[in-house]
Order: structure tokens, then C-alpha cells, then sequence
């Protein structure tokens, strides 16, 4: 991790965290928000320490969280993340693995206009059998033992969750739209 940092970079350069061990003071900033927004960067530390076990990345994922990215105009993932266009760009950056940082304009050429309804998204609870949620019939149990989270309510393995003919279709235009992505699938 040492050779990551780079303290000449002006990104880099204002890099600072507050110890999380210690007590608050009445210096610290103040940060007002939203659950839905906290949600939003519990979920890109959870992508990113996903990402970096999956790939065998040997950067710390917290690291990364507190670092300024030019991907976020030189704000922190931990900042920026409250923010759901930021929160799209991390995730798509973590999804198709495109490296540590981007330019904000090569990923936002990636998610592109589509003709995806927000309501007509089905609830996150239909779509993963998640731990304490209330899980559809034939999904994995609403109440699954420690020991083993996907065993369903009839002792079988619970389905794998398979991507919808949609999020396929998606994928091949972003495929189509990008050619860093198909020249990055070929290294």
C-alpha cells in the first residue's frame, strides 16, 4: 500500500481521516444525510472489499473507501458515495473491475440512456434471498440457519439468483458502447 499513495498527486494531496477509534470532538465535521444515503456507501465498501477478495487485489479496501478519486472530482468514495450518481460510478467501476480509478467520464459513458422504469424494478427482496428479509416462497428460507444461509425452508439448496434477459440485454450495449471494456476483457 505504500507505493499507492502518492503525496505530490494534488487529488492525493488532501488526503485525511479522522482516527475512528477516537472520541468525536466538537472540531469534526458535521455530516448530515439520509439512511437511503448511508445505504449507498455501506454498499460500495461492501463491493469494494467484495471486489478485492474476489480479484486478489493487495490494496486495502478501506484504503480506497478514504483515498480522494479523480473517479469523484477529488473527493473521498466515503464522501462522494452519498450521492447516487458517484454511488453508480463506484459500483460500475467495482462490477466490471476497470481498474482503481477513472475518469468520471469514461464510466458515465457506460451507463448511457436506457429505457429502465425505476418503478418497474422488483423489490431487493424479490431479487436476493438476503439474511432478516422476507424471502419469496420457492427462495431461499426468511429465517436460514447461521450455519448455513442458503438452505432453503425444504432442506434443499436454494436457486441461484440468474441476471434477467434485461440486465443481459444492458450488458451487451454497455459491451457494444465500450471499446476499453471488450480491449480489457481480452488482457
Amino acid at each position: 500500500m505504500e507505493h499507492s499513495f502518492n503525496a505530490a498527486d494534488p487529488v492525493q494531496s488532501r488526503y485525511q481521516i479522522e482516527d475512528p477509534l477516537g472520541s468525536d470532538r466538537d472540531d469534526d465535521q458535521v455530516v448530515i444525510t439520509t439512511r437511503r444515503a448511508l445505504c449507498r456507501v455501506a454498499f460500495v465498501a461492501a463491493e469494494t472489499a467484495y471486489r478485492f477478495e474476489r480479484g486478489g487485489i493487495g490494496y486495502d479496501a478501506m484504503a480506497w473507501i478514504m483515498v480522494p478519486r479523480r473517479l469523484f472530482d477529488g473527493m473521498s468514495a466515503l464522501d462522494a458515495c452519498l450521492d447516487r450518481t458517484n454511488f453508480q460510478r463506484a459500483i460500475i467501476l467495482h462490477g466490471l473491475c476497470l481498474g482503481l480509478d477513472a475518469s468520471p467520464d469514461d464510466i458515465d459513458g457506460l451507463t448511457g440512456d436506457d429505457d429502465l422504469d425505476e418503478d418497474s424494478v422488483p423489490p431487493l427482496d424479490q431479487l436476493i434471498p438476503v439474511c432478516g428479509m422476507k424471502a419469496r416462497e420457492g427462495s431461499a428460507s426468511s429465517n436460514p440457519s447461521p450455519s448455513s444461509p442458503l438452505k432453503s425452508s425444504r432442506g434443499s439448496r436454494a436457486r441461484r439468483v440468474r441476471p434477467s434477459r434485461a440486465n443481459v440485454s444492458r450488458l451487451g450495449r454497455i459491451k457494444k458502447r465500450s471499446g476499453s471494456f471488450r480491449r480489457g476483457l481480452a488482457s
